[in-house]
């Protein structure tokens, strides 16, 4: 290892030649106001025969989760932080790399490669890891799973488990600030909190601190700024803006690619290759329709939805309370389909369903095997009925459930086979089958 490198992998890990410095470090890479994460699936346990791959937004905590499961887990840890060219350039040669890891001044049992996506070769590289037979276990992060997917997903077959990080659920914040509640105030805290994620979203930084909205813009930069152009090499960053607008004000609609190709004054290929980016990077979802095997009754273009509602909102141009917007029906949809993502085992769950005739459900968790569930975002549900729409899909379908999350109404029935439930947010996951929930 010569010089330069050593000192490099000093300045990010400064407990190799001091270890007295280790649990103070860590500590300060885990803030105060840490919230323990809940990814769906549940986290998998110590395997040095498969690195973990953690990926989600940018700034959503992947690397403070990480940070919080290695100190519980280990007494040290190599950190390589990807985006270091001094680092990146080491993490090239699987068998060099091993070679220099012999050498250094303390023994480490673990690696955590942070931001992975910016090298080269991130897949080849875990995976001629594992392969060697490095004997720790190996940790990793990326903002844009289009790097990580497409690099490493051939060459990481069986040598990775993946999780999915994303802004807090309205679960891991209450799990956060309900310890000290109980009965009424737990229906409080638990409005406040849906409320203000809403308005502003649920990014860690966002929640945890003041200035919702600099917050918001800043993290919206640096994604066009830093992802888009420098990882993705977009070309027309400015048409970029303009369609990420375009889509907050449609969010919950069906696409249309070819209308907003002309308002960006960009084809509609360049329109559809920014959107499957944005979808690799967490920002949105292009929701697929639910055939359930009758073809011909559906349409088949897909609807936009964003995962956060504070980039939707900040990008909308409109942070005002619940109460005075006209667009709160969408708003509402928006975060249930939020929250859907972030609790589901598998996001390719995740479809909506609509028929020719007008018959619509806004999400459809279907599964092969497994009996579907159906989830209709209501703000407000006095009295509870079921809706024709609803009605149509149990006629057809036979959900195991169908859960219509609403503000201000608790109630349940059966409509033939399928239970019927009305729900607050904070009991939305609770209604949800375990098999969609867990591996």
């Amino acid at each position: 290892m010569d010089s330069h490198l050593l000192r490099s992998v000093l300045r990010w890990n400064p407990w190799l030649d001091r270890p007295s410095e280790w649990e103070r470090a860590v500590g300060q890479r885990i803030p105060a106001s840490f919230v323990s994460r809940s990814p769906a699936g549940g986290v998998p346990g110590v395997d040095p025969k498969r690195a973990l791959v953690v990926v989600g937004p940018r700034q959503a905590g992947k690397s403070t989760f990480l940070w919080d499961l290695i100190k519980r887990r280990h007494s040290r840890c190599l950190y390589l932080h990807c985006e270091d060219r001094i680092i990146a350039e080491w993490c090239k040669s699987p068998s060099a790399f091993a070679a220099d890891f012999d050498s250094l001044p303390a023994p480490m049992d673990a690696v955590f490669l942070d931001e992975a996506q910016h090298l080269e070769e991130a897949g080849l590289f875990v995976k001629g890891l594992v392969d060697i037979g490095l004997p720790v276990s190996l940790y990793v992060t990326g903002s844009s799973s289009y790097h990580l997917r497409s690099r490493t997903r051939e060459s990481l077959a069986g040598r990775a488990a993946r999780l999915r990080i994303y802004p807090f659920s309205l679960g891991e914040v209450l799990a956060a600030e309900g310890g000290t509640r109980t009965g009424p105030g737990v229906r409080l805290a638990a409005d406040r909190a849906w409320e203000r994620q809403m308005r502003y979203g649920c990014f860690p930084e966002v929640y945890l601190s003041g200035g919702e909205e600099e917050l918001l813009f800043n993290l919206v930069e640096s994604f066009v700024l830093r992802d888009a152009s420098d990882l993705f090499k977009i070309q027309r960053p400015a048409a970029l803006r303009k369609l990420l607008r375009l889509m907050a004000g449609q969010s919950g609609n069906l696409v249309r690619m070819s209308e907003w190709a002309a308002l960006c004054e960009v084809s509609a290929p360049t329109v559809a290759e920014y959107a499957a980016l944005l979808e690799e990077c967490h920002v949105i979802r292009l929701l697929p329709v639910f055939h359930g095997g009758r073809r011909a009754e559906l349409t088949a273009t897909p609807k936009i939805s964003f995962v956060d509602n504070g980039i939707r909102n900040l990008l909308a141009g409109d942070f005002s309370p619940i109460e005075t917007r006209a667009d709160v029906g969408a708003l509402f949809e928006n975060w249930v389909f939020g929250e859907l993502t972030k609790t589901l085992m598998q996001p390719d769950d995740l479809h909506y369903w609509r028929t020719r005739a007008g018959a619509e459900v806004d999400f459809v968790i279907h599964r092969p095997g497994l009996a579907a569930v159906a989830v209709e975002a209501k703000l407000d549900a006095i009295p509870p009925r079921i809706s024709r729409g609803a009605r149509s899909f149990i006629e057809a379908y036979e959900p195991a459930v169908f859960i219509t999350v609403t503000r201000n109404a608790q109630a349940e029935t059966k409509v033939g086979t399928t239970r019927c439930v009305w729900c607050r947010p904070h009991d939305l996951v609770s209604q949800i089958p375990r098999p969609f929930l867990t591996s």
